[in-house]
């Protein structure tokens, strides 16, 4: 599997923000930790959704953290080879869902995503991330 670092959530809040806003070290550190599957194998699903859940929860950055958890979760399930079949629109449904309660993170990425996991051509994060940002951003 492979996983964000704190430096793509950075770029990916920045670029949807347009600008640089503050952010809290220890709180984006603990989100990125959310992608791993401590003592269990990794799993797509159950981890971008954990890692979805995780960034709704701790909010590391003073805006945009909505919009950054959809949009980094995308980008993982993205890396990691699986097919984006939401809408626009519904990926922002699907996310206020979440929000609210009425729906878990592994639940929202089986809805925002197809497939499971296959490696994918040797396509940087950046890439993967753009192709995210100008669809759901």
């Amino acid at each position: 599997m492979k996983y964000l670092t704190s430096q793509d959530l950075l770029w990916i809040n920045s670029q949807l923000l347009k600008r640089v806003v503050g952010f809290r070290v220890m709180d984006l550190e603990e989100c990125i930790g959310y992608q791993y599957a401590y003592k269990r194998e990794p799993e797509v699903h159950r981890d971008a959704g954990s890692f979805l859940e995780g960034l709704l929860r701790r909010k590391p950055f003073d805006e945009g953290n909505e919009i950054t958890a959809l949009v980094a979760t995308l980008g993982l399930l993205g890396v990691n080879g699986l097919s984006l079949v939401a809408r626009r629109e519904e990926a922002h449904e699907i996310l206020e869902r979440v929000q609210r309660g009425e729906l878990a993170g592994e639940e929202a990425v089986r809805l925002l995503a197809r497939g499971e996991p296959k490696p994918v051509a040797e396509e940087s994060v950046a890439a993967v991330m753009r192709r995210v940002l100008s669809e759901y951003a």
